[in-house]
Parts: structure tokens; sequence; C-alpha cells
């Protein structure tokens, strides 16, 4: 009951553990939005705007062709 409780609040109410940073706490946050249409991924820009946020960014700089066994 603990859970859904927290569920219930959004994640916008979740506390962090110190050690996250700030830019993981908001890509997790857009991944988490309750509406999908307001989702990190789902607009437009769809995959490119996931590859431009800042903790992901130096991650996606290799070649398109390795990233397909992460989507």
């Amino acid at each position: 009951m603990k859970i859904y409780n927290i569920i219930l609040r959004g994640i916008e109410q979740i506390e962090f553990p110190r050690h996250v940073t700030k830019t993981a706490i908001t890509i997790i946050r857009k991944f988490c939005r309750e509406n999908p249409t307001e989702r990190l991924g789902y607009q437009k820009d769809g995959i490119n705007d996931v590859k431009k946020h800042r903790w992901l960014f130096n991650f996606f700089m290799v070649p398109d062709h390795f990233l397909i066994f992460f989507f």
C-alpha cells in the first residue's frame, strides 16, 4: 500500500537519494509523466529529444547503429 500511495502522489513529489544527480532526476521525471503525450520521447522529435537530454548526451555521441541494442 505504501508504494501505491507514493505512485498516487506523482513523480514530482518523489524525493530522490542525494547521490542521484539533478540531470538524472530530470530525465526520470520526464520519462514518468502521467500524461503520455508529455513524456520525453513522445513529442515531435521523438528519440532525438531523448538523445539531446543533458544526462544522455555524451552516451549518444556514438553511431546510431550501436544504439539498436538499447532501443
